[in-house]
């Protein structure tokens, strides 16, 4: 046995929960640049298909127009060109090519940012200061984000908890919120979480929950 001062440890306690605490918040920042290049991949992509359909259905009744005035089908091509019209109109004004860009732009920010996130050891000294200017730099991209949509937000949010293995933390999405993630934001809607229901039931909250938002 050893002397009294030789019994007597340094307390690292209070260090070792301060270590623990960065490491929970280093772990919950990355999860959520992970799960916001998910949403802003997913809306720039959303996007993008609008620009390209509205794009190539402009051509193709375009060139239907001058083959039935050519034929002399002059309604029809009234018709058609009317068609066009309506098509380009809705790419001006929704701005699909404008927005897909902004989205663009806001992954390629989460992106720098979650190498910088990676980049992180564990056990490097003032970890929770690199924690900290890291999760001030997010808020700052959030400042630019344009207002989330709820449905599309908690789909990556369970694609996240998929890729993670965090099954315990997921949402029952039911199938209308999937089919209008892009359209509806369903703010209204409070999701049930798969842990604390047996999946038909938690699937029928969650519906009775969505119509009467």
């Amino acid at each position: 046995m050893g002397t009294d001062e030789e019994d007597r440890r340094p307390d690292n306690s209070g260090l070792r929960s301060s270590t623990e605490a960065a490491e929970t918040k280093l772990s919950n920042l990355r999860f959520a640049v992970n799960k916001s290049i998910r949403y802003h991949s997913k809306r720039q992509r959303f996007f993008e298909s609008c620009h390209y359909v509205t794009t190539a259905l402009s051509a193709v009744l375009g060139a239907s127009s001058f083959c039935l005035l050519y034929a002399e089908s002059v309604t029809a091509a009234q018709f058609t060109t009317a068609i066009v019209g309506a098509v380009t109109t809705l790419d001006l004004v929704f701005g699909y090519n404008r927005k897909a860009n902004q989205y663009r732009e806001l992954k390629c920010q989460f992106s720098d940012l979650q190498t910088a996130v990676n980049d992180i050891k564990i056990n490097q000294p003032d970890l929770d200061e690199h924690v900290r200017r890291l999760g001030n730099s997010r808020v700052l991209i959030q400042k630019h984000e344009p207002t989330a949509l709820k449905g599309l937000a908690l789909i990556c949010h369970n694609e996240e908890c998929q890729a993670t293995r965090c099954d315990d933390e997921m949402y029952v999405i039911p199938p209308h919120i999937k089919l209008l993630r892009h359209f509806w934001s369903f703010d209204g809607w409070y999701p049930v979480p798969i842990r604390n229901s047996n999946s038909e039931n938690a699937f029928q909250a969650a519906e009775a929950n969505s119509v009467n938002s």
